[in-house]
């Protein structure tokens, strides 16, 4: 019996990947946004890779409005990972 293995799309550069090799991001509150490690909080979720150049996209409120569709508030974990970003990373390469 073969397992499936669930794909989901970075919402930055919409790169198909294993839904556990991304980060997946949830609102609270209605007003923040922050990171759902275990990949279970209700409501909609977005995927982001957990590259610094799609993590980029949240830096900015523009940005965060633009991919997100209102302002929100940043919170504590994932202030944590933009501020220290995951090493490596394959982009730009094929």
């Amino acid at each position: 019996m073969n397992k499936i293995i669930r794909q989901r799309t970075c919402r930055a550069c919409r790169k198909k990947k294993d839904k556990k090799e991304l980060l997946r991001l949830t609102i609270l509150d209605k007003k923040i946004l922050e990171v759902d490690p275990g990949q279970i909080k209700p409501g909609r979720g977005w995927y982001l890779c957990q590259e610094e150049a799609c993590l980029f996209c949240l830096k900015a409120a523009k940005s965060r409005h633009k991919s997100f569709g209102r302002d929100l508030e940043i919170g504590p974990r994932l202030k944590n990972l933009l501020t220290n970003p995951p090493a490596g990373g394959d982009h730009g390469q094929n």
